[in-house]
């Protein structure tokens, strides 16, 4: 692959994607989860709701496939697909407005953010693959801090103006706004240029299928690639749990609105997830992904032991907003590290299908996660809960530590 500096217009673009990622996400997470609270919608029905909403993320390679296979000539490698995922972003946008509120049933509502999920995921794939063409291993740090930053400014701004809005006024006014939002972005990427790119190794017109397929298999089949494997099938699966259960003790044990809830969790999420973001491409850049995700996953355990033996001082909400805090700067960095690795493991001609498999597994684990919550709910009290998480975060060291590091620069056949 040629790798070309990162302009400012780079960085915009790419910082503008996953900007929209964030606001989508924050709604979800945060504002739509915290409404459903708030309604008395038992924690049984959203847990799988929001798992479903979120499995488009564990076949996201699919969409790398296709994107390493077509093009849209006229419009770049990448941007085609990008114009494409935006568009049905703000149509399903739209569409769950009039058929998708929570009074027409959350399967409904859960199948139509499937939809959105799927959008979201393309989207998501197409700009991996664009940062993967156009940036190289020197700077992924910096270009991950970039985009992770704007992700998680956008997860906050999804919490709290949009968790206000719907406070105020409901969630079809939200969804109209939030259309809106993702439609701005689709009119930047009708004026934005794809600045070329070209794949190293086999030309990309004449790659087949089967060569793509070929690369999928030894990504989950080498065995230098396993750990990575199991990294990414383990790693986020307690922060998909602690996701469902915190709005849940806030709102229902503590008393908290779905409003106060949704911007606390906003601040933290800005404030955190930002300064995690980009301390954590520098980290990255500075002292090596290793111990950057060591560290990460080690400050998550931590924090989850701690929210666990502070169980009887719940109530003042300066230690919760702290532990959420806590909570945002540690996911972020751990997000960080987990993107620059699986890029460096991705330097081949089907960039985008091995990245978007890593992904894919990473966002599964995830979502086993929100599924498990609802299972585990009735048989542990809160406290027990978030100790099981950070045992279970600790426990994704294992692999990790045996995780051999010089084999990132090598490319799959």
């Amino acid at each position: 692959m040629i790798y070309v500096s990162v302009s400012r217009l780079q960085l915009i673009t790419f910082g503008g994607l996953y900007l929209c990622q964030g606001i989508l996400d924050g709604f979800i997470l945060l504002t739509l989860t915290a409404h459903l609270v708030a309604k008395g919608l038992p924690i049984s029905a959203i847990a799988p709701m929001l798992a479903l909403s979120k499995l488009p993320w564990a076949f996201k390679w699919l969409w790398g496939l296709l994107i390493d296979r077509y093009e849209f000539a006229p419009l770049g490698r990448r941007r085609g697909w990008l114009l494409l995922a935006q568009g049905t972003m703000v149509v399903v946008l739209l569409g769950i407005i009039p058929f998708g509120q929570p009074e027409a049933g959350l399967t409904q509502l859960g199948w139509l953010l499937f939809l959105l999920n799927l959008a979201i995921t393309l989207q998501d794939t197409a700009t991996d693959a664009l940062a993967i063409d156009q940036t190289g291993n020197a700077i992924r740090g910096k270009i991950n801090g970039v985009m992770w930053a704007s992700r998680y400014g956008g997860i906050a701004l999804g919490g709290t103006v949009l968790g206000t809005l719907t406070a105020a006024w409901g969630l079809g006014p939200s969804l109209f706004f939030l259309a809106i939002l993702v439609f701005a972005v689709l009119v930047w990427l009708l004026w934005w240029v794809e600045e070329p790119s070209k794949p190293r190794g086999l030309d990309y017109v004449d790659q087949t299928q089967s060569i793509r397929l070929k690369a999928l298999w030894l990504t989950l089949a080498q065995p230098a690639r396993v750990p990575g494997v199991l990294l990414a099938l383990w790693v986020q699966l307690p922060v998909g749990l602690l996701t469902v259960f915190a709005p849940v003790l806030l709102e229902r044990r503590q008393g908290w609105t779905a409003l106060e809830y949704a911007q606390t969790s906003g601040v933290t999420t800005l404030v955190g997830g930002i300064s995690g973001a980009l301390l954590g491409g520098w980290f990255v850049d500075r002292y090596g992904v290793k111990s950057v995700l060591t560290a990460s996953i080690i400050g998550l355990s931590l924090q989850g032991f701690l929210c666990s033996l502070t169980s009887p001082w719940w109530g003042e909400r300066s230690l919760i907003f702290v532990l959420l805090l806590v909570f945002s700067f540690f996911v972020t960095v751990l997000s960080v590290g987990l993107a620059s690795l699986f890029m460096d493991l991705s330097n081949s001609s089907s960039s985008a299908t091995q990245f978007s498999l890593y992904m894919a597994l990473i966002n599964f684990s995830f979502a086993t996660g929100q599924g498990l919550s609802g299972w585990l709910y009735p048989d542990l009290n809160f406290q027990n809960l978030y100790a099981l998480a950070a045992f279970l975060q600790l426990t994704s060291l294992v692999p990790l530590f045996w995780l051999k590091l010089e084999t990132q620069n090598k490319d799959v056949p």
